[in-house]
C-alpha cells in the first residue's frame, strides 16, 4: 500500500478526517483534516500564495471552485494563498496543472523576486 493512502486511511479510521478520495492524478483528498500552519511564514510562501491567488482570480474562480477542481479543501487553499502553509512539490504541480500554469514558471517568478537583477545603467 502506498504511504499516502495508508496515512489517509489512518486519518479516516481515527475520525480526524472526514471522507477521502483520489483525484485524477492519484492525490488523496481528505476533508475535515487538521491542517498545520507553518511555524514561521517565509517570503517565498507569501509570494507563492499571491501567485496562486492571482492565477485563480484570473480565471474568475472562487476558492471553492479551485478546491473542487484540485481535490483540496478551501481551508487548505486559503492557508496557501495567505502564505501560512508552503505546499509540497507534488501539490504545487497539481495546483499548477489545475490552473493551467507552468510550475517551473511559478518557481522562476518566485526566484526572480528573491534575486532581482540590478537595473542596467545607460552606457
Amino acid at each position: 500500500m502506498d504511504i499516502a493512502r495508508e496515512v489517509a486511511d489512518r486519518l479516516l479510521e481515527s475520525g480526524i478526517a472526514g471522507t477521502g478520495e483520489q483525484n485524477r492524478n492519484g492525490f488523496i483528498a481528505v476533508s475535515r483534516c487538521i491542517m498545520v500552519r507553518a511555524r514561521r511564514i517565509t517570503v517565498e510562501a507569501v509570494r507563492l500564495g499571491r501567485i496562486i491567488a492571482r492565477l485563480r482570480q484570473q480565471r474568475g474562480w472562487t476558492l471553492i471552485k479551485l478546491a473542487q477542481r484540485s481535490g483540496m479543501t478551501p481551508q487548505y487553499l486559503r492557508l496557501v494563498e495567505r502564505g501560512e502553509n508552503l505546499p509540497s512539490l507534488s501539490t504545487l504541480i497539481e495546483l499548477s496543472d489545475v490552473l493551467g500554469a507552468d510550475p517551473a514558471e511559478i518557481v522562476r517568478e518566485i526566484a526572480a523576486a528573491r534575486n532581482p537583477r540590478p537595473a542596467e545603467s545607460p552606457g
